[in-house]
């Protein structure tokens, strides 16, 4: 069963790490919580194919460590570079969105970046023009640029990260940290799982995330592009009854509804 926003689901925290595994119990058993501590390692088909003995994302203890990045086209391996540093930093910081998007994340809680540069004198104000349009003002990565002699196969730029969040084991719904509480979530559960649930805190301005759905026991999970299907429906559905005038119930607050209202303004919806 998959639950889009119930008002049965915790409120988890807006950017939240995801998914936070509800157990409707007092604490969860020494076996769950050492295999919620077990790093996850990631080779991940949409992105960039690996070039040597490393996974793209390692998740562990509620961090995702990414590899570093070069400006590799993900759909063909031997394209060569773009011209310029300006479109390498684009391509990077786009393989590194992809890396993200395939564990259903994204940058908003990246704490850290090392950015690498050929020629870190020459080049890095033109790579913070583009780095900087990735990133709010006041939500930007600490960072370490390093200037280097050479990268891998003659690129001028690699880009790791550093993002806090990934699979965090929680108690039960009335004892969850106020710090996690948000109204944006996805709950799945899974029908021979009935004491969990799964819920995918997002963010409002974010596209809604990717996630797996199960299916049978004994199957794997596939994984659901909610932010596709849910584009798709409203592109072919009869949306035109919706007053877009009115405020959403409940309000929202803040850059929440300046974002809102911004968009639909722009969209003239209002």
């Amino acid at each position: 069963m998959i639950d889009f926003g119930s008002q049965s689901a915790p409120r988890l925290r807006t950017g939240a790490p995801w998914p936070l595994v509800g157990r409707r119990r007092d604490r969860a058993t020494a076996e769950e919580k050492t295999a919620m501590s077990l790093p996850l390692f990631h080779v991940l088909g949409a992105a960039p194919k690996v070039g040597g003995p490393y996974s793209h994302a390692v998740e562990a203890d509620g961090w995702v460590f990414l590899a570093g990045q070069t400006p590799n086209d993900p759909a063909d391996p031997t394209a060569p570079f773009p011209a310029g540093i300006e479109a390498q930093t684009r391509r990077v910081l786009d393989n590194l969105v992809i890396v993200l998007g395939e564990l259903g994340l994204g940058l908003g809680h990246v704490v850290a970046a090392r950015i690498f540069l050929v020629d870190l004198p020459g080049e890095i104000a033109a790579m913070n023009r583009v780095y900087t349009t990735y990133f709010p003002e006041d939500r930007r990565p600490a960072r370490t640029t390093i200037g280097v002699t050479a990268l891998a196969v003659g690129a001028l730029v690699e880009i790791d990260m550093i993002r806090h969040g990934g699979h965090v084991l929680a108690v039960p719904q009335s004892k969850i940290p106020a710090e996690y509480l948000s109204p944006y979530a996805v709950c799945v559960t899974r029908g021979w799982q009935f004491a969990r649930a799964e819920y995918y805190p997002i963010y409002l301005k974010d596209p809604l995330p990717r996630f797996r759905v199960p299916l049978r026991e004994s199957d794997p999970d596939v994984v659901l592009d909610l932010q596709l299907l849910l584009s798709e429906a409203y592109a072919t559905g009869n949306y035109d009854d919706i007053q877009y005038g009115r405020d959403a119930e409940p309000p929202l607050k803040g850059d929440d509804a300046v974002w809102a209202d911004e968009l639909l303004r722009s969209q003239g919806k209002r």
